[in-house]
């Protein structure tokens, strides 16, 4: 919640370590499905050819949960904190994928993952916008 003896400088701390902790949540929840999905894999209730669906499909899921949280903790500017909190989890997902198997990312399907990433931030930000109610002016 916002305060209103709040400055400009703990005003924007709040919403870069909500943004940070959301984009890390949604990495987690993110893996979290994945790990789901390979598991399902193994045990043959999905195919593998439709792992790079399934990908996105949790690279969305994930992100979406992780900034509905995120903006929940801001409070205010939900589609900017929920965008922001997207681009965290991309370049998290960006930078694990480079230091673990040493290949440029965009090459094998990036910009895919990118737009989910995006889209899964947006969402939750929007979505948070249309379900907070809006306070009625009083007249004197």
């Amino acid at each position: 919640m916002p305060k209103k003896e709040e400055g400009p400088k703990e005003l924007w701390t709040r919403y870069a370590g909500g943004i940070l902790l959301g984009g890390c949540i949604a990495l987690g929840l993110c893996l979290l499905l994945l790990l789901a999905a390979s598991a399902a894999i193994y045990l043959g209730a999905l195919k593998e050819s439709h792992m790079d669906r399934i990908t996105l499909a949790a690279c969305v899921l994930g992100t979406f949960l992780g900034a509905l949280w995120a903006v929940k903790r801001c409070a205010r500017r939900a589609l900017p904190v929920g965008a922001g909190t997207g681009a965290v989890v991309l370049l998290l997902l960006l930078l694990v994928g480079s230091l673990a198997f040493h290949a440029q990312p965009l090459e094998n399907g990036g910009v895919a993952l990118a737009l989910a990433c995006l889209l899964g931030g947006c969402g939750a930000g929007l979505c948070s916008q249309l379900m907070t109610p809006r306070r009625k002016k009083r007249r004197k």
